[in-house]
């Protein structure tokens, strides 16, 4: 601002008067003394036979010394009238001679604060002007009679100064205009629509320094540009207008139409040679303190956006190729959200590798942009996002090169149905982390999605449509088919135009996806009375997700309902691919059973007053192809009172139970499910409920039949193999065996009679051959009695080859059977194959000892 008015008398400002003129007196003097000297060097320099022909002039001082100028121009409205004070100019050793330089000042002030200072130097021949400018305390308000009707605010206050070295120069044909070490100051700064009540635009201060322009060189250097304490409002209308579009009025249209002669281009016009771009230089640029304020009334509500503080400091502003641009951006967004940007970009070719890192941006003030787009409100959260990025604009069309990697977080989401006013979706965080994508072609990879301490309702109303579908499609959107409709009848038409083929999709691969602490609250309003059923503690795992082909995800996923069935689903699942495939395993257990009556009530008739599900379901998809196992658990399963339905099966369902539960109370079913995927008639929920129903139904037509293949029974049950010529039972035989075991004890009303077998035909040879090996055994269990070692039974015992030849010898010396001799008569030395041959031989298998083996097998 500029310093107070000083209370003067008239006494003092003629003393002062005098005092400048004493000054100036002797700043005169000097100057005459130096005018001697360069006169004298002139005359040196250029004798007078040498001095060109022609006249010539030359003024050693013209003197102006405080003029008072008095304007006033009409020719305005209103009229500008002002009072130019203390003007001076002082000119010394000016000649037309070559070579010859004058010096020269002059100097003014305009009320209230304007003040203009210069001097330089002045050659004729060849023409040169230079010196120094200094222009201040401008206040641009005082002149807005010339500017006024070209712009649609007022300049409310402002104050401008300005300056620097300038150059001019015409020699030999050629013209130089040059500016060094100018500088701008602009400050207190504010503007303001005329009729408003409020300043559109305020600013404390703009400096520019150290700016060089050469415009016979077209290059422009600024070593350095700041500003602070700005801010800027603006609107934008309902109909889309923003307000400080508006600050200038439109041009009005030129005299004369597009086919007028003034508009007429000349007949043979010559091209223009393409003019060298200018050249531009920055070397900083800092703004601090900034803020601005965005009104948006083209949507319903209106949104209203601040940005508040602003510092942004640039480096290196170049518009020559290759120059590397350095930015560093801070922002506030609404009070709460925060953006910082930093880094570096070229041009051209324009390429940016920047950081940028967005915290805490809060949702609701920017509902009103995509409330027309869902059916839900925000009522709390905000959108955190940091990373990295690297852009960069090839020459001519090919289409920008993107590199992103980043990491987003969505926290203390809280979501309302809007209509219904009822909680619907929220969550602690969201969080992705390691995003990375690239383009062209596009390409995206994650390593980290979670979801963490979400919670929903989702409801199934009587369309069968689910509350969150309406919730995320646009208000008023008709919902989607819940079935495809109908094939046409009859032959179709034929195709008139060939399909495109589709475009693949981009490459997406997630490497993790965790949940934790989920609560979903699910409620059936098909069905009267409705169901309710709540999924807490949801919590596990999905990793290795990607839209690879032959790429498979491991889920491993884990929650309890209604606080007591623990629910787990694991196995693999590739839901981003094209094909889906599926292989997983979903346990309940301990499921409570009376809650789901309105379904039992609808369909079966009957309440259910007691009872636990355990439900094992293993559901395999392959090509399209389905192979799925359904294991149901009913335990103590007890239906209570009737229920009138028109929709109940119309069967003996208490007898049903009866012939299924075991002697404990408990069903235990096993539904197989087969079918393809793209037959549109195939549905899985249908499919499993009609497996249901033939069960039952055979279970009150054929009760034996089905408490035998409950257990695995039929062919596979009523005979047990033995190998040839044993009784002793194998592992096959033994997993046989079990499931006759559990219909004796769970089926107490069902007994067997067990025959033995043996084959009189086939198993002799086999026979001869286990007894033969049991008198080898026999011989090594006595080699154990005698040594005191463990003992175990004979037919559990295992012949290592090692001792055989002992042991064959042994048993052949037992046998009584005659045997060869030498030529003296003694029993002669055989090889071990020699002597198992003859034992064999004498060893006889009879009937007797065929029926006894049927008896050990049925025995056993």
């Amino acid at each position: 601002p500029a310093p107070p008015p000083k209370h003067e008398t008239r006494a003092e400002r003629r003393e002062e008067r005098v005092e400048e003129r004493v000054e100036r007196e002797k700043e005169r003097e000097a100057e005459r003394e130096k005018d001697k000297e360069r006169e004298k060097e002139r005359h040196e320099k250029h004798p007078k036979h040498e001095q060109p022909e022609g006249p010539r002039f030359t003024v050693d001082h013209f003197a102006l010394e405080d003029a008072t100028i008095h304007f006033v121009d009409d020719a305005v409205a209103p009229k500008f009238e002002t009072t130019v004070r203390d003007f001076s100019i002082t000119v010394r050793g000016l000649s037309n001679a070559p070579g010859e330089t004058a010096r020269e000042t002059m100097r003014l002030r305009v009320a209230p604060g304007l003040a203009l200072t210069q001097e330089g130097t002045l050659r004729l021949a060849p023409l040169e002007a230079k010196g120094k400018l200094k222009l201040e305390g401008v206040e641009p308000a005082q002149f807005s009679t010339y500017y006024r009707d070209l712009i649609a605010f007022d300049v409310e206050k402002a104050r401008l100064g300005l300056g620097g070295d300038y150059l001019f120069e015409d020699a030999h044909g050629r013209q130089t205009v040059r500016i060094t070490d100018a500088f701008v100051d602009l400050e207190d700064v504010a503007l303001r629509r005329r009729g408003a009540g409020n300043d559109f635009f305020q600013l404390g201060g703009l400096d520019i320094k150290g700016a060089d322009v050469d415009l016979a060189a077209r290059t422009v250097k600024v070593a350095a540009v700041a500003t602070h304490d700005g801010h800027v409002r603006a609107a934008r209308d309902a109909k889309g207008v923003v307000d400080l579009s508006t600050i200038v009025p439109p041009t009005p249209p030129a005299h004369g139409g597009a086919g007028s002669p003034a508009h007429a281009a000349p007949a043979h016009a010559a091209p223009e040679e393409p003019a060298t771009p200018w050249a531009v230089t920055l070397a900083r640029f800092d703004l601090d303190g900034w803020g601005a304020r965005f009104d948006d009334r083209v949507i319903t509500p209106g949104a209203t956006i601040t940005l508040d503080p602003i510092a942004l400091h640039l480096t290196n502003v170049s518009t020559a190729p290759g120059a590397k641009l350095g930015v560093d951006l801070r922002v506030g967004i609404n009070k709460s959200g925060k953006l910082s940007v930093t880094g570096a970009s070229t041009l051209p070719p324009v390429t940016a590798n920047v950081r940028f890192n967005l915290q805490a941006l809060e949702i609701l003030p920017l509902q009103p942009y995509f409330q027309d787009q869902v059916s839900l409100a925000v009522t709390n959260g905000t959108v955190s996002l940091k990373g990295q990025a690297a852009v960069k604009l090839p020459a001519g069309t090919a289409p920008p090169q993107i590199d992103v990697t980043t990491d987003l977080e969505i926290a203390d989401l809280a979501t309302v149905d809007r209509d219904k006013k009822e909680a619907l979706l929220k969550w602690k965080s969201f969080h992705v982390g390691g995003l990375h994508a690239v383009t062209p072609p596009l390409a995206v990879s994650i390593d980290d999605v979670s979801l963490t301490d979400f919670e929903t309702r989702l409801i199934l109303f009587p369309d069968a449509r689910f509350n969150l579908q309406d919730a995320l499609a646009a208000p008023g959107t008709a919902p989607p088919p819940s079935a495809p409709a109908p094939k046409a009848k009859g032959k179709a038409a034929p195709a008139t135009t060939a399909e495109a083929p589709a475009a693949p999709p981009p490459p997406v691969s997630i490497k993790r996806v965790t949940l934790q602490g989920g609560q979903i609250a699910f409620r059936d309003r098909m069905i009267h009375p409705s169901y309710s059923a709540d999924l807490t503690d949801l919590a596990g795992r999905i990793t290795g997700l990607s839209t690879k082909p032959d790429s498979t995800a491991d889920v491993d996923l884990r929650g309890s309902v209604n606080r007591s069935g623990v629910l787990t689903i694991v196995g693999t699942a590739n839901p981003l691919a094209k094909d889906l495939s599926l292989d997983v395993a979903v346990n309940l257990k301990d499921f409570e059973l009376p809650p789901t009556s309105p379904y039992t009530g609808k369909y079966a008739g009957y309440a259910i007053s007691k009872g636990k599900l355990d439900l094992s379901l293993a559901y395999k998809i392959d090509h399209g192809k389905l192979d799925a196992r359904n294991e149901l658990v009913l335990d103590q399963l007890t239906f209570g009172d009737k229920v009138d339905s028109p929709t109940a099966m119309k069967l003996p369902l208490k007898l049903a139970i009866a012939l299924l539960k075991d002697r404990h109370g408990v069903i235990d079913v096993n539904l197989p499910i087969a079918g393809s995927l793209a037959d549109p008639d195939f549905k899985i929920g249908h499919a499993v409920w009609k497996v249901f129903e033939n069960l039952l139904v055979k279970a009150v037509t054929e009760p034996f039949s089905l408490i035998a293949s409950a257990f695995g029974g039929g062919d596979d049950v009523s005979k047990i193999a033995f190998a040839p010529g044993t009784f002793t039972l194998d592992a096959a035989a033994q997993k046989r065996l079990g499931v006759v075991v559990k219909v004796l004890h769970e089926r107490p009303g069902v007994a067997f009679e067990i025959g033995g077998e043996a084959d009189p035909k086939h198993e002799r040879e086999e026979l001869r051959r286990y007894l033969y090996e049991r008198k080898l055994k026999a011989k090594r269990i006595a080699e154990l009695v005698q040594a005191g070692a463990p003992v175990p039974a004979i037919d559990a015992l295992a012949l290592a080859p090692a001792d055989r030849p002992r042991l064959i010898a042994a048993a052949y010396k037992s046998e009584t059977f005659p045997k060869p001799t030498n030529g003296i008569g003694l029993e002669k030395s055989l090889p071990p194959e020699e002597m198992e041959k003859l034992m064999l031989v004498n060893t006889n298998v009879d009937d007797d000892q065929l029926r006894a083996l049927a008896q050990k097998r049925a025995q056993a």
